[in-house]
């Protein structure tokens, strides 16, 4: 995967490759009864019963009605887990949600399953502050032609924002249904730390990720001692 300044878009990937991202199935009440009755998204394990998505992923209340009245999760070559529960801000659902805000600073979201998701690896987490120069990479399910689910991912050093202090932005066009998806690094084992979720692709093409900031990570932590 290509990286470097200008914009590049995803590109295919196998699934395989990353069987710590599963595809979200998201039922909202606005969508029952239809032909397709689910909103597709990304999502991925940070710990055998938790998967982190977008906010938007769940709680939409200007495209499907509000909080989805379920939800369920597949990982490459598995059926899909259904959730037990799931957790999206306060402030995503109370402030950003109504204007669907593509920049806000509290677009995530927690999936819990009862239990551990088996044959899966959990991903490490961490701050997403102070990437400069650092490489950058996004992947995720587009769920656009489903019961297809293709996969694609890329890679770009982030650009400045006027938002950095809560969003990374980066020069790479994602396609719809990667939202939820991990922005993540790797270091010189090859190993991968997530730094944010991406949530958004803004007017001038740049993709965009809530940042974990300390208190996005103080968060997650909370979610998972629940």
């Amino acid at each position: 995967m290509a990286g470097g300044s200008l914009m590049t878009r995803v590109s295919p990937q196998s699934a395989s490759q990353w069987p710590w991202v599963g595809f979200v199935r998201s039922f909202f009440p606005r969508l029952v009864n239809q032909a397709l009755p689910f909103a597709v998204g990304t999502g991925f394990l940070v710990h055998p019963q938790v998967v982190l998505t977008a906010g938007h992923v769940l709680y939409d209340t200007v495209n499907y009605g509000g909080a989805a009245l379920s939800v369920d999760v597949t990982f490459a070559g598995q059926s899909p887990i259904r959730a037990s529960t799931y957790r999206v801000t306060d402030q995503w659902m109370n402030q950003d949600a109504a204007n669907n805000n593509p920049i806000s600073a509290f677009d995530i979201a927690a999936i819990f399953f009862d239990q551990p998701v088996v044959g899966r690896p959990s991903v490490p987490y961490g701050s997403g502050v102070n990437l400069a120069g650092a490489e950058i990479t996004v992947v995720g399910f587009t769920g656009e032609h489903y019961p297809s689910v293709p996969f694609f991912g890329g890679s770009a050093f982030p650009i400045p924002s006027p938002d950095d202090a809560f969003r990374i932005s980066y020069p790479l066009e994602t396609l719809g249904g990667m939202s939820g998806g991990p922005v993540y690094t790797v270091d010189s084992a090859n190993r991968a730390t997530v730094r944010g979720v991406h949530t958004s692709l803004l007017v001038d093409g740049n993709g965009n990720a809530l940042r974990f900031t300390d208190n996005i990570l103080d968060l997650i932590n909370f979610w998972l001692r629940r």
